[in-house]
């Protein structure tokens, strides 16, 4: 696979993002090549690295994690109680 451009490359973080925001499961970084077009699994993982890098440093609570295998942006303990009330 040849190496992305800038532009293709904050294209695809946006689409992983988006893909991960809305599963509630861990999604392999295979199974989000397949669905994003085919990029392959190292520029998904460069794509979610790139994506906790904005997270840092803009000081999101919240993070892309390995979790069972996959890819997820779980809700980091700390912020659980925010959670309990929202269903």
């Amino acid at each position: 696979m040849p190496k992305l451009t800038r532009k293709q490359a904050d294209a695809l973080a946006l689409r992983v993002e988006a893909a991960l925001l809305t599963t509630d499961k861990p999604m392999t970084a295979h199974k989000l090549s397949e669905l994003l077009g085919g990029f392959g699994t190292k520029a998904i993982q460069n794509a979610a690295d790139q994506l906790n890098q904005v997270y840092e440093q803009s000081g999101r609570s919240f993070r892309i994690e390995k979790v069972a295998g996959g890819l997820q942006v779980p809700t980091p303990p700390q912020y659980a109680d925010c959670l309990l009330h929202t269903t």
